[in-house]
């Protein structure tokens, strides 16, 4: 077990990596993400060349297996003498669901669960760049024959690059009908949670400018992380969804 295995932990443990202490961190356990595909009914997961995982949250990751597999992917299942991975939490309460809403959520769980891992560490463009890929379980894999960024291939690259890449939109929202649902889970009894990610094309226009160009303001009003869209491709994704948006007649303030 090496740093970029602990540091892989520390993407949920975060601000309490302190509590890592408490393992050994000597070894861990995990199966061969590729050969655990091949051994799944196709009725079950699906085929293809496209994997889309989904974790107990609803985040999404995707990739293209040949894309992947010089990189040695794992499930990692197992750490030290700890054979339930979900067993390691770390509890958040947000201060806002939504920011147009004033309800306080629960406190929440963010478990470690099993999880994606890279034996050898990946190119750049192939490391997530979310935590999608912890809080795993057997129905978290699903294989497909197309593209599941088919329905944004004509949107502009720029656009793209933000919803796949850069700001990994899509890790946890919709738009045009792909992506996630991402939401969250309780604290107290594991249950799904709602302040769900919502739909981009469903946000009102007043919370979907707010979004995208006041980011620190939105995401402080709910108590994360801001995600900022930089530079000039923050607009062209705002625009982006205000078309598709009226495309599709849900202009409301």
């Amino acid at each position: 077990m090496d740093r970029r295995f602990v540091a892989a932990l520390k993407q949920i443990y975060e601000y309490n990596a302190y509590e890592l202490n408490a393992y050994p961190l000597k070894e861990f356990r995990a199966i061969d993400l590729m050969a655990y595909l091949d051994a799944q009914p196709r009725e079950r997961i699906g085929q293809g060349e496209y994997l889309v995982i989904t974790n107990v949250r609803g985040e999404r990751l995707y990739f293209k297996r040949a894309d992947i597999a010089a990189s040695l992917p794992v499930i990692v299942i197992g750490l030290d003498d700890e054979p339930n991975l979900f067993r390691l939490n770390v509890f958040y309460q947000n201060q806002l669901e939504y920011s147009w809403q004033r309800q306080k959520p629960p406190i929440m769980a963010r478990p470690v669960g099993a999880f994606l891992y890279f034996l050898q560490e990946p190119p750049p463009q192939l490391a997530p760049t979310t935590r999608a890929g912890y809080a795993l379980t057997t129905d978290s894999f699903r294989l497909a024959a197309t593209d599941p960024f088919a329905a944004i291939a004509d949107a502009p690259a720029a656009a793209r690059e933000v919803l796949i890449r850069r700001n990994a939109c899509l890790a946890c929202h919709s738009f045009r009908g792909i992506g996630a649902r991402a939401g969250h889970i309780t604290g107290a009894a594991a249950k799904v949670h709602g302040g769900f990610a919502l739909a981009l094309e469903d946000y009102s226009p007043a919370a979907w400018r707010q979004f995208m160009f006041e980011q620190t303001t939105s995401a402080k009003l709910i108590g994360v992380n801001p995600n900022p869209v930089e530079g000039p491709a923050a607009q062209v994704l705002y625009d982006l969804v205000v078309a598709e948006r009226s495309h599709r007649g849900r202009d409301k303030k």
